[in-house]
């Protein structure tokens, strides 16, 4: 599966959106809950998991900031 979404914007403007994890629930609709597992919030080696729900599945995204 693949999703695509335009935005129209330079990544300059757009990164600092992006790399605000704890923020990620607001505007992905299938995440549910972020939990940090890492000290960090941001940048390389952050590790977090992530509550989602696509259809009536609930998963727990785990992931590494690489």
């Amino acid at each position: 599966m693949k999703v695509t979404t335009v935005i129209a914007a330079r990544p300059q403007q757009v990164w600092p959106h992006l790399a605000e994890l704890e923020s990620h629930v607001e505007w992905m609709a299938d995440a549910e809950a972020i939990r940090f597992t890492s000290p960090q919030r941001r940048g390389v080696g952050t590790r977090f998991e992530c509550d989602t729900r696509v259809g009536p599945f609930h998963l727990t995204d785990r992931m590494d900031v690489t």
